[in-house]
């Protein structure tokens, strides 16, 4: 019997998870995708799994049912979310193609593509009527519901209710009563903390933004990491066979899974009075994690998934592939989907300038890391405020107030050199942070200055921040670098009530 592939991919699946930013509803959303995706996709499907993971899916089956299949699955999608949907292609396999199926795997590909593009936007309910009210929460469909006060649209509803479905589950992993079902994301979580002895049983997860937040230091601040694996469409582009395509998804499913576990149990141990776990896990699929966790641990947490995704990749796929990272600080009250916003174009830019230093015939053993500490309501666009704050054109050099994006090696010396001046007086750094925002010769009159004025153990501390030679360090608060000229300075001062 003729058979096909059939491919699959939700549509807009950040816009529908992040929707509004409550975190009962993000996560219930997460958890309704992750449940039709990893566990109601194959059963409807039938025929061979390839890989149903990250709000994609790629199948084998007969090419009678294809039809038939696609209309299923998105049936159950929009029935089962109200308004998140899905989109399928297929193409025909040959007979004879002794297990090469890479012009097969490109077509569907690109078949998928026209199919997502060819889409008309989803049209929002536009009629007013006093006795017609929108959701209370997300603000775009009409209420049928009412919830703790609240009038809901069935759409946020259904979030709620998944998301109080999943506790109850949780708790009854977490408490022995039922084994951990490894075909859900937190069930899956939770057997991996488990292997390696973290505290489940005592707590949960964080029922708000502000509960994560009265567990970090600074008070009232989390951290909020979007990460991403590089280069994988040219990766995949490159795969000739299912086999090899099952076997590049569960390596890559598989390495974030574990790296996320390894930073969870190596730097978000709940404290003895915590009631819940220092951290939650928004999104998790094929190369894509969003997560949010107490500020002081974000940057490490970050850093543990560029180091670990290589090394693990490479175990389970025969070479190391890179993951980038984007980490905003902020207190909890932000608003959500513009924390979001910043956290993706903070990504975008990371992996533009891995590319552009690779260009440059770099090497680079891994992703890199980019972050942001947000204290006003100014930032729109990471990009935006590189290009309009963070550099400076003067004479025939260009100045950059940062050392932004970092490799994982740049960051561990970042951070060792803000463990470094933490018992320097705030107000010399503050001095230091005001000399980058000048021009160069006033920028380094300043800076020696503040140095000059300090004790001998503080001044050696500040001429660090540029190197250990007298060369360098008459250059403060500026490092040469490649023509141009960069300061950690700024990047320091950030972060330095967000590292211990």
């Amino acid at each position: 019997m003729q058979q096909s592939l059939v491919a699959f991919d939700t549509d807009q699946i950040k816009g529908y998870v992040f929707a509004t930013g409550k975190l009962k509803e993000i996560r219930g959303a997460s958890a309704l995708l992750d449940r039709l995706n990893r566990a109601e996709m194959p059963r409807l499907v039938g025929g061979t799994t390839v890989y149903a993971n990250g709000g994609s899916g790629l199948f084998v089956v007969d090419t009678a049912q294809t039809e038939a299949t696609i209309q299923a699955v998105q049936h159950v999608y929009r029935t089962a979310t109200h308004t998140a949907t899905i989109t399928g292609a297929m193409t025909e396999l040959p007979d004879d193609s002794g297990g090469d199926v890479q012009h097969q795997l490109s077509l569907v590909r690109h078949r998928l593509r026209m199919a997502k593009d060819g889409q008309g936007k989803t049209v929002r309910p536009t009629i007013r009527h006093p006795l017609l009210r929108f959701c209370d929460s997300c603000g775009e469909q009409y209420a049928e519901t009412i919830e703790a006060g609240e009038m809901l649209c069935q759409g946020c509803s259904t979030k709620r209710a998944e998301d109080r479905a999943v506790k109850v589950e949780i708790q009854q992993w977490a408490s022995g009563q039922s084994p951990p079902d490894q075909g859900r994301l937190w069930g899956r979580l939770l057997g991996e903390l488990r292997t390696q002895s973290y505290p489940i049983a005592d707590y949960g997860r964080p029922e708000s933004f502000e509960a994560l937040g009265s567990l970090s230091s600074p008070h009232g601040y989390m951290g909020l990491i979007y990460a991403d694996g590089d280069g994988m469409g040219r990766e995949i582009q490159n795969i000739n066979t299912l086999a090899d395509m099952r076997r590049f998804a569960e390596a890559v499913d598989g390495s974030v899974y574990q790296a996320i576990s390894e930073a969870i149990v190596g730097h978000l141990q709940p404290a003895a009075d915590d009631t819940c776990w220092p951290f939650d896990v928004l999104l998790l699929g094929g190369d894509d994690l969003v997560m949010v966790t107490r500020a002081r641990s974000a940057i490490d947490v970050a850093l543990h998934l560029v180091e670990r995704f290589p090394v693990l990749t490479a175990e389970r796929w025969g070479r190391p592939l890179s993951l980038s990272a984007s980490v905003i600080l902020t207190h909890v009250n932000y608003p959500f989907g513009s924390l979001l916003d910043l956290a993706e174009s903070g990504l975008k830019f990371a992996k533009r300038q891995a590319a552009n230093r690779r260009s440059r015939g770099e090497v680079l053993d891994g992703g890199l890391i980019n972050f942001l500490v947000i204290s006003s309501a100014n930032h729109l666009d990471f990009g935006q405020y590189y290009e309009q704050t963070l550099k400076q054109e003067e004479q025939q050099a260009t100045f950059y107030r940062t050392q932004r994006p970092y490799t994982s090696q740049e960051m561990r010396d970042l951070l060792a050199l803000i463990r470094q001046v933490k018992d320097v007086p705030r107000t010399k750094l503050e001095q230091l942070r005001a000399a980058i925002f000048k021009s160069q010769r006033q920028g380094t009159i300043d800076a020696m200055m503040v140095a000059l004025r300090s004790r001998d153990a503080v001044r050696q501390k500040l001429f660090g921040l540029v190197g250990d030679t007298p060369a360098r360090q008459l250059r403060l608060p500026w490092v040469e670098k490649d023509g141009d000229w960069v300061t950690p300075v700024l990047d320091v001062v950030e972060l330095l009530d967000f590292v211990q």
